[in-house]
């Protein structure tokens, strides 16, 4: 089966197959998840989908949620580091067209802006994600129209989550210093 034949049967056109796969994909990282922080690992436990999907897997996450000492440092940094321009997957030449490289730059300098909104204000206590930014995140995605854009997309947004959750460049813990910060570093 290729690619093109793969794209072309549009599995995940509707909402049931997309939360399939994705409830599948945490299935299959697990040994990844389960070294997250007991307050995701609940959420996920929590979460009816998972459930709906894989009990074994939501069962799997209540067991290590129930076990789990991993805490998250609260000394986040206060401004957002942005991820680096990566010559190996970002420049022009690993695009289908200049067009598609002008859209996934486009969309990530919407990620960045949207990403320093929801820094400036998430803390507020009237500030509300989905009616701040839940329009704009839906149009935003909107434009990820071809299975390139996507990849790229998704490799930006990972690497920015493992970066955030890494703290700050030079700011104090070093590889070793906790089990949470070399799970982070193995990932990013």
């Amino acid at each position: 089966m290729s690619f093109s034949d793969v794209i072309e049967r549009q599995h995940f056109r509707n909402i049931h197959n997309c939360v399939y796969f994705a409830v599948k994909v945490l299935d299959c990282q697990f040994e990844i998840i389960s070294h997250l922080e007991k307050g995701t690992l609940k959420l996920l436990a929590e979460n009816e989908r998972v459930t709906s999907f894989s009990p074994s897997l939501q069962e799997r996450l209540m067991a290590v949620y129930e076990s789990s000492t991993a805490k998250v440092s609260l000394l986040l940094p206060s401004c957002v580091q942005t991820v680096s321009f990566q010559p190996e997957t970002d420049n022009r030449s690993n695009f289908p067209s200049d067009k598609a490289f002008h859209i996934f730059k486009k969309q990530r300098d919407i990620f960045y802006e949207l990403l320093r909104e929801w820094e400036d204000n998430h803390k507020k206590p009237s500030w509300d994600f989905e009616r701040c930014l839940g329009s704009r995140i839906r149009s935003m995605m909107a434009h990820l129209s071809a299975a390139c854009s996507h990849s790229h997309f998704a490799r930006l947004f990972q690497k920015q989550l493992i970066q955030m959750c890494k703290g700050p460049i030079g700011g104090g813990a070093s590889w070793g210093d906790t089990p949470d910060q070399d799970v982070l570093n193995m990932l990013g």
